[in-house]
């Protein structure tokens, strides 16, 4: 194969893993992935050449067609663990070590990446995401730049979710010492790479030097099809009833608006894609709530297309919201939480659902689904914004990759 020519200094190594549970070996692409092929797409926009590696740890068949990247340029290795419950003790409890794993990921590894930078020259290696620099520590051992990619405010995220598991399990002192060695790890990994680039600036870890961070806040083209009003009377949620802040929105939703929203207008019709009914305690389950389980890609799409108004009432203000980047390359008009606006700074003067009053959330959902002028209005605005934006990052990936 012949490669496009291109600067030795913008050549790129992106590297992830790929687990059993991973999106990428079902087929599908969630948040995190989601924003990785929207990075790629900008990346090579920017004549970025870029190579992909993807460690594959639980042997699934990856389809390389689900990147719309040139198949050559993108190399597999299966890798096997000596004990295959190493990621599952790890992300469930934090405290099996990676270094043991990261030992064996090199020795299976290492070959690859040296000969791929040789080969072709590559400057940079991005890894992708906190977990696979976790388990891809011997990259340190080659001379080139290295990048990290933030999606989350890892050691916050992970200690809400280690005191969540607490309260329920009555287990604080262990989350309290769970949290202490997280912190540590991800102080160690951010500190071995030269760049650290996030979605927003409330992800960068205070004590890293404004020097070594960037912030890249990444979209998604606009969608040549646009949502289009329809008398329907349908809100929607959209998020993985597995991944806790999700679970947090969910129960929201249940426990403080449809109950509000079913006394003032019970035709209105909620549906919840990500969630199914056996997940929901009965008490939660209304006639005017659809739990549509884990859904595809072209049930969401449908929704993005159709339905009146997407509701996001995410709780913690870590990452970017991948499902509000979707409604905004459809123009669908949306009432998201203030904390959940943070990961899109270029839609600040939007409306937004405040949590901590659901009544006038609730007021702000009724004024806009009674009144379709205003929901044009919304989808218009959103869209407006977005070009704006989009025509402001035409050379990000440059400015926050090449140091």
């Amino acid at each position: 194969m012949q490669l496009p020519l291109a600067d030795d200094n913008k050549k790129i190594l992106l590297t992830s893993i790929v687990t059993g549970g991973h999106c990428m070996a079902k087929g599908h692409f969630n948040g995190a992935d989601l924003y990785i092929k929207c990075l790629l797409k900008k990346l090579k926009e920017e004549n970025f050449e870029v190579y992909i590696v993807l460690l594959n740890f639980w042997h699934n068949q990856i389809d390389k067609s689900m990147f719309d990247h040139p198949a050559e340029l993108i190399f597999t290795a299966n890798v096997q663990l000596s004990q295959r419950n190493y990621l599952d003790k790890f992300f469930a409890t934090g405290l099996m070590s990676a270094y043991t794993m990261s030992q064996e990921i090199e020795i299976q590894s290492y070959d690859l990446f040296n000969g791929l930078i040789e080969k072709y020259h590559i400057k940079n290696i991005v890894i992708d995401y906190f977990y696979s620099a976790v388990f891809l520590q011997h990259i340190n051992k080659f001379t080139i730049n290295k990048t990290i990619m933030v999606l989350n405010n890892e050691a916050n995220y992970y200690n809400d979710v280690a005191f969540q598991y607490a309260n329920e399990k009555k287990s604080r002192l262990t989350s309290l010492f769970k949290n202490y060695l997280m912190r540590r790890l991800e102080k160690r990994i951010y500190n071995s790479f030269d760049r650290i680039i996030a979605i927003g600036s409330a992800d960068i870890p205070a004590y890293l030097p404004p020097s070594k961070t960037r912030v890249m806040t990444l979209y998604i083209d606009e969608s040549a099809q646009k949502w289009q009003y329809k008398n329907n009377n349908t809100l929607f949620f959209i998020g993985s009833f597995d991944h806790y802040p999700n679970r947090l929105a969910v129960n929201y939703l249940l426990e403080k608006i449809v109950p509000r929203i079913a006394t003032i207008r019970p035709d209105y019709k909620f549906v919840i894609l990500g969630t199914s009914d056996e997940q929901i305690v009965p008490e939660y389950r209304y006639p005017n709530v659809q739990f549509f389980g884990p859904g595809t890609p072209e049930t969401a799409k449908s929704l993005f297309l159709s339905a009146n108004l997407m509701l996001v009432p995410i709780e913690n203000s870590f990452g970017q919201k991948m499902k509000i980047a979707e409604a905004v390359s459809y123009g669908t008009p949306f009432l998201a939480s203030a904390q959940s606006m943070l990961g899109f700074p270029y839609l600040s003067e939007l409306p937004y659902a405040p949590l901590e009053s659901p009544e006038e959330s609730v007021k702000l959902i009724v004024e806009l689904m009674d009144t379709p002028a205003k929901c044009r209005e919304l989808s218009d605005r959103i869209l407006s914004l977005s070009r704006s934006f989009i025509n402001l990052q035409k050379n990000i990936c440059q400015q926050c990759f090449l140091l």
